[in-house]
């Protein structure tokens, strides 16, 4: 408990519609593969909506994909080992988004070997 597969991790992303789910800031990688192509140069982590400590289990369902900033704010400035707010799907405005991509996106998302379905 307390780590998400990757291909967990990929699919909340894919749900999310490729955005951030607190910020909706554009992400095109997991992790800091993804860093350089952010808008603000952030890694994008997976956080459980409700903590592992809590019960929070490692499910898609319980997984959103944040940028580095939103990461540290959803855990109250950074108190990652004792925060006590239990969060749910609805606190994260991105939770569930088509992708909605530009055309700049798009190229993006098919140099780096990504097909998004738009539908």
């Amino acid at each position: 408990m307390g780590r998400f597969l990757t291909s967990i991790q990929r699919e909340a992303l894919k749900r999310q519609g490729y955005k951030c789910a607190a910020c909706g800031t554009r992400i095109y990688r997991l992790g800091r593969l993804g860093a350089d192509l952010h808008k603000y140069g952030e890694s994008a982590q997976g956080h459980h909506i409700k903590h592992a400590k809590v019960g929070g289990k490692d499910t898609v369902e319980n997984c959103v994909i944040i940028c580095q900033s939103c990461h540290y704010s959803v855990h109250e400035g950074g108190n990652y080992r004792h925060g006590k707010i239990v969060g749910k799907p609805s606190d994260y405005y991105h939770y569930s988004d088509k992708p909605a991509l530009s055309s700049e996106e798009r190229k993006i998302f098919s140099c780096i070997g990504i097909q998004i379905d738009e539908n």
